[in-house]
């Protein structure tokens, strides 16, 4: 496990994209609202986003399969996806 100030590690990334007053300002906020206390950092998130992807397309009426390929889902995936926005 690695030790330090994660909000540090993670605006020092972000201010290469940031205006350097926003960077700071979103620090500061950050800080404040979380700031003393323990939080859980899921490890993977991008499948979860995958999921929330995949339920969207179906929604709009994208063909499972199609939408399987797309967002890197199992075909098991998809139709536990489907079936839910069925219900």
């Amino acid at each position: 496990m690695r030790e330090g100030d994660l909000v540090e590690v993670i605006f020092k990334r972000l201010r290469d994209f940031l205006d350097p007053e926003l960077a700071l300002q979103l620090e500061e906020s950050i800080r404040h609202e979380f700031g003393g206390s323990d939080h859980y950092i899921q490890k993977h998130t991008s499948k979860r986003r995958a999921k929330d992807r995949a339920a969207k397309e179906l929604k709009e009426g994208v063909p499972p399969m199609e939408v399987a390929r797309r967002n890197g889902i199992s075909r098991a995936e998809i139709y536990r996806l489907f079936n839910k926005k069925e219900k």
